[in-house]
């Protein structure tokens, strides 16, 4: 399921490094979210799948930085996955 809430599966890890696997959006969907129509959440599923990819894509091309490690790690890292809010406003504060 889509960590943020949303009513429909997500391809991705959650925080704790825990995997909730399902072979298809299908699966996934009849499983957590069988109350639902299960067409609209196969589609919202692949579409966020699809959305995860495009971001991936246009984060690639983000200069490098070295940001915090927000898991409790107590270290940096450097790399231009940080999140977009330590963008602009909080990058003299998230990003060096």
């Amino acid at each position: 399921p889509d960590p943020s809430g949303g009513t429909h599966c997500v391809s991705t890890v959650n925080i704790a490094g825990q995997y909730n696997i399902h072979r298809t959006a299908e699966q996934c969907c009849e499983r957590h979210f069988s109350y639902l129509n299960l067409a609209t959440c196969v589609a919202d599923s692949e579409q966020s799948v699809e959305t995860a990819r495009d971001t991936t894509v246009e984060n690639s091309r983000r200069p490098d930085f070295y940001y915090p490690d927000l898991y409790g790690r107590d270290n940096c890292i450097y790399h231009n996955g940080y999140y977009d809010w330590m963008m602009g406003a909080y990058s003299d504060s998230y990003l060096f």
